[in-house]
């Protein structure tokens, strides 16, 4: 495996190499959460500041779990939480409404697990990889509960126009839109711009206190808000390639790729 001058054959070189190179990708030039939110989002926005979680839910979300995924940095394989959904289901519910009521996100779920995957081109080289996280299984079930909370709340207040990351709609969705845009401005002989763009490294470069703002904007205040904050904050991940870890990186920037 190669990256610039450096060459490394074993297991445990090959993990540090591509951890360093993943640590890389983050964006260190931005402060974490420091902006002032000193300003009042519009009035027709509705607040989401408290979440309180039921063992019925917790329930469902630990049943469908997917008992093929592995282990995350903790070691629990989801088919141990799901084979024990109504047992785990009570304490898991104290301790998920008390980060939520709190506004403090467990270190201990902070740290990814993440699996090198090849994008395209040379296997032999670090940068022709791109790291997937694996996190905590418990904090993966955390996720899949505030996820769609979160996502109905904000929707209201997305354009239309957003086809990425959006239930339902996809490339292709956007496409139809932009043709029937592009069909329209042709028969009415009007002059159409295109622009296209391309965030690199999007997912990893995400500055926290810009996201948190954005949150902000949306309504999400209070301890929820500080939810949020604690869970973007102090982040860390390590690199596993054939049983090997490497050392543990700070994450200083964006947000886990494929959590849940």
């Amino acid at each position: 495996m190669t990256y610039g001058e450096t060459t490394v054959c074993d297991s445990s070189g090959i993990c540090n190499l591509l951890a360093c190179r993943f640590s890389e990708l983050f964006n260190n030039s931005v402060t974490q959460n420091d902006r002032l939110l000193t300003e009042s989002f519009d009035d027709n926005i509705m607040v989401l500041n408290n979440i309180t979680l039921n063992r019925e839910r917790i329930t469902l979300a630990l049943k469908q779990l997917d008992p093929a995924k592995g282990c995350g940095s903790d070691g629990i394989p989801p088919l141990f939480l799901k084979n024990c959904a109504y047992s785990l289901a009570e304490p898991l519910c104290y301790i998920f409404n008390r980060s939520l009521g709190t506004g403090v996100f467990p270190d201990a779920w902070k740290v990814a697990k993440v699996t090198p995957v090849l994008k395209s081109g040379d296997s032999t080289s670090v940068t022709n990889y791109r790291p997937i996280s694996v996190l905590p299984a418990a904090s993966k079930v955390l996720e899949t509960i505030i996820c769609p909370i979160l996502c109905d709340h904000i929707k209201p207040y997305i354009t239309c126009h957003q086809h990425g990351f959006m239930k339902l709609r996809s490339t292709t969705t956007n496409l139809v839109d932009f043709v029937e845009y592009l069909t329209q401005a042709l028969d009415s002989r009007l002059e159409v711009d295109v622009v296209y763009t391309d965030m690199s490294k999007a997912f990893d470069s995400v500055p926290h206190d810009i996201l948190v703002e954005k949150l902000y904007r949306f309504g999400i205040v209070g301890n929820m808000l500080e939810w949020f904050k604690s869970y973007l904050n102090k982040r860390k991940f390590y690199v596993v390639v054939n049983g090997f870890s490497s050392e543990v990186y700070d994450i200083k920037s964006g947000v886990p790729r494929a959590p849940i």
